[in-house]
This record gives C-alpha cells, sequence and structure tokens, in this order.
C-alpha cells in the first residue's frame, strides 16, 4: 500500500519512545525523558503523513486538506511553544512572552481536536470506501472473463 512508509516510521518512533521511557523509569534517570519527546512529535508527524497519503487513496481531498491544516497547525505551536520556552529558560521577561506562550497553548488544543476530527472522519471515510468496495455493483465479473477460443482472432 503507498504510503506504507509513513506508518512504519510512525510504529518504529513509537516503539523508541516506549523503550526511553522504559529505561528512564528502570535507571531512574529522568533526562532521558527528554528524548522521548522528539519520538512522539516525530511519530505523530509520520501517522499525519500517512493519514494524508491513505486521503488521497480513497480520494478524499477535504481529509488531505484537514492533515495538511493540522500539519502546520503543529508546526506553529511546536515554534510558538519551543521558542517561550527557550526565551522563558534564558530568563528573558517580557509581557509578550505570555502571549506566545497561551497562543501556543491554544493552538495545540486546536490542533489536538483537529486531530480527533482528523481521525474520526478517516474512520468514516475507508469505512464507506470498504462498503464500496464490498459492492457487487461495481464490479461486473463478465468485463473480466477470458475470451474463448472461439472469440480469439485467427
Amino acid at each position: 500500500m503507498p504510503g506504507h512508509h509513513w506508518l512504519a516510521g510512525s510504529l518504529w518512533c513509537d516503539i523508541a519512545n516506549f523503550l526511553l521511557k522504559w529505561i528512564a523509569r528502570g535507571l531512574a534517570m529522568k533526562w532521558i525523558k527528554l528524548l522521548a519527546l522528539p519520538l512522539a512529535i516525530a511519530s505523530m508527524v509520520l501517522f499525519l503523513l500517512f493519514l494524508r497519503k491513505t486521503a488521497d487513496i480513497i480520494d478524499r481531498p477535504m481529509l488531505k486538506r484537514l492533515a495538511d491544516v493540522l500539519l502546520a497547525a503543529m508546526s506553529m505551536a511546536i515554534v510558538l511553544g519551543g521558542g517561550t520556552l527557550g526565551l522563558f529558560a534564558a530568563k528573558i521577561h517580557n509581557p509578550f512572552l505570555l502571549v506566545t506562550g497561551l497562543a501556543s497553548v491554544l493552538l495545540f488544543a486546536a490542533a489536538a481536536a483537529c486531530y480527533m476530527a482528523l481521525l474520526l472522519l478517516m474512520a468514516m471515510a475507508t469505512g464507506q470506501f470498504a462498503h464500496h468496495l464490498a459492492a457487487d455493483e461495481w464490479l461486473n465479473a463478465d468485463d473480466y472473463e477470458s475470451p474463448g477460443v472461439e472469440q480469439e482472432p485467427a
């Protein structure tokens, strides 16, 4: 299936994320959990790319655009949140930090709601596509029969 490499990459990132968290808990080294965050983000991005490709395969351009919007919103939330945390860690106190932090949280909440909507719409669309494939009306067996010996050209 086209896009299967995105799904496999997402799965491997999730496995590595789980292993890092398990190792951090077992060794009581909390700093290792910080390495798991980029893996979780990468896993989500790869899964969104898989959903985008699946939406393209089942011919749902609206779902493909929704995945694009979600990727853009997640990217902006990560950049805003990372920039805010970086400036806060550098002890730069600016009232603008509160606005960017709040914007990042709101954008992340909107992206989470959009992600849930995308998963729901994708489940419904693939269900409809499966019913379409299961219906015999689109497949006429007579169209795919090979010609008999008497019908072959000489």
